[in-house]
């Protein structure tokens, strides 16, 4: 069929795919006899649209953009479990609280679009809360009233 990819074109595919301008990766992988930027901007964009270099760098950027949404997916849930374990098991009740706030707001709770009812009591609040916690997180914590304050936590402010 087609001859395989040279050396040089694999190269110049792994310069731009990671990060360097058609150019610079041209000027690092080719010999050179000029300075003039325009023939080497031409000459580079030569050797990218070449139909064996051009779906070698499609496919090289698009698993570096799939690599990218992987690790803010493990990001994003690295942090929810950091913020869970916080939640939890925290020894600090203001962190305790603060923890929650944010799951509360990544889970869209205090989105400002919702209309607001006056008359909604605490377990409703509750209820809201839990279904609102199983959209981000897998196994939400369970959350239940607190009747009295322990006399080692500070008093509310």
């Amino acid at each position: 069929m087609g001859r395989k990819p040279t050396a040089k074109q694999r190269a110049f595919t792994e310069a731009v795919v990671g990060g360097e301008t058609y150019s610079e990766a041209y000027r690092g992988v080719y010999a050179t006899n000029t300075d003039n930027k325009k023939t080497v901007w031409r000459e580079a964009h030569r050797v990218a649209k070449n139909p064996h270099v051009a779906p070698m760098i499609e496919a090289g950027v698009k698993s570096q953009q799939r690599e990218l949404l992987r690790s803010l997916g493990k990001r994003r849930e690295w942090i929810v479990g950091k913020l869970l374990q916080e939640a939890e098991c925290g020894d600090n009740p203001s962190s305790r609280v603060r923890s929650l706030e944010l799951l509360a707001k990544a889970s869209g709770l205090f989105d400002h679009n919702e209309e607001r009812v006056d008359n909604t009591t605490e377990s409703d609040l509750l209820d809201m809360l839990q279904k609102r916690l199983v959209g981000i997180i897998p196994q939400p914590i369970e959350i239940e009233k607190i009747d009295e304050i322990e006399e080692d936590d500070p008093a509310p402010p």
